[in-house]
């Protein structure tokens, strides 16, 4: 290997992440693999920290680089690249999780063996003692659910 050539790589990876947004920006783009190798390891431990899964975290690594990436031109310089990079893996751990939660994956044994549940008070429907009128446990005997509801808990375990 010539020595040119080692001088260029040696420079390369002693160049600051910045230099290295720059020289992708003006058009060498295979220059964001460094930056990518870079910060892999940190990425995976803020991801992993808050999803607390190896595949979600691998998968926040990818969308923060394709973030980061596509929105390379609003990067000015002022500010460090690692922090930024670090936030956005943040945001989209936090993203997943909450998408994680909101689609909880729902067990078909558990409703074969228990029957449909009450989600406030996890009761099923034989479990009642009384008409009730929350939106999880309304059977059709009231119209007035919103006010109702509002005013105080007219949840089956409520009236117990």
């Amino acid at each position: 290997m010539p020595a040119d050539d080692t001088a260029a790589s040696f420079d390369i990876a002693d160049s600051s992440d910045e230099d290295v947004v720059r020289q992708v920006l003006a058009g060498q783009t295979a220059m964001y693999e460094l930056l990518m190798r870079r910060h892999n390891e940190r990425l995976y431990r803020a991801a992993r920290a808050i999803t607390r899964n190896d595949g979600e975290s691998e998968e926040v690594m990818q969308q923060t680089y394709v973030s980061a990436f596509a929105n390379l031109h609003q990067f000015n310089g002022h500010a460090r690249f690692a922090p930024r990079l670090t936030r956005i893996a943040i945001n989209e751990s936090l993203a997943t999780v909450r998408r994680r939660v909101k689609y909880e994956p729902i067990d078909d044994d558990s409703i074969a063996s228990t029957g449909p549940r009450c989600l406030p008070c996890h009761q099923t429907p034989s479990d009642r003692r009384s008409p009730v009128n929350c939106a999880t446990c309304w059977s059709g005997r009231s119209t007035a659910w919103p006010m109702e509801r509002a005013r105080s808990s007219s949840c089956a375990k409520s009236k117990v």
